[in-house]
C-alpha cells in the first residue's frame, strides 16, 4: 500500500507542479491541490481524485474512475481514478489539466478565517 500511496502521490505533485496557480496543503490527511481557493485533485488511499466538469466526468467514470466517497456520501463533481491510470501518463496529465480548468472557472473560494485559539483550562 505504501508503494502504490507514493507513487500516486509522486505523479500527483509532479502534474500538479506544473499548473498555472496551483497550491498544495492537506485534506482529509492527505495532499490536496487548489487554485483560486476550489479544490481540483488530491491523492486518497494511494488513488489520485480529480474534480471535473459533468460531461468529462460521466466519461470517466464509464473508462477509468469511481466515485469519490471519503468515508461518507459522494462528492458529486469528483472521480476516483483507479490505480491503472498512475501507468497513463498522457491521460493522466490530460484529465488533470481538465481539474485545473473546471476549478479555474469557478468563482474564487475565500479562506475561511481562522478561529481564535482558546486557552487551556487548567
Amino acid at each position: 500500500m505504501a508503494n502504490s500511496t507514493n507513487i500516486a502521490e509522486s505523479l500527483f505533485r509532479a502534474i500538479a507542479g506544473q499548473l498555472a496557480g496551483v497550491t498544495m496543503r492537506k485534506m482529509f490527511g492527505c495532499p490536496c491541490a487548489f487554485v483560486n481557493g476550489q479544490m481540483f485533485a488530491g491523492v486518497y488511499q494511494a488513488r489520485i481524485f480529480l474534480r471535473l466538469d459533468p460531461l468529462a466526468r460521466e466519461q470517466t467514470l464509464k473508462q477509468s474512475a469511481d466515485l469519490f466517497a471519503p468515508g461518507g456520501p459522494a462528492m458529486k463533481q469528483y472521480v476516483l481514478l483507479r490505480e491503472s491510470m498512475h501507468e497513463q501518463e498522457g491521460e493522466l496529465t490530460s484529465l488533470f489539466r481538465q481539474s485545473h480548468a473546471f476549478a479555474s472557472s469557478l468563482p474564487p473560494k475565500e479562506p475561511k478565517p481562522r478561529s481564535a485559539k482558546r486557552p487551556r483550562q487548567s
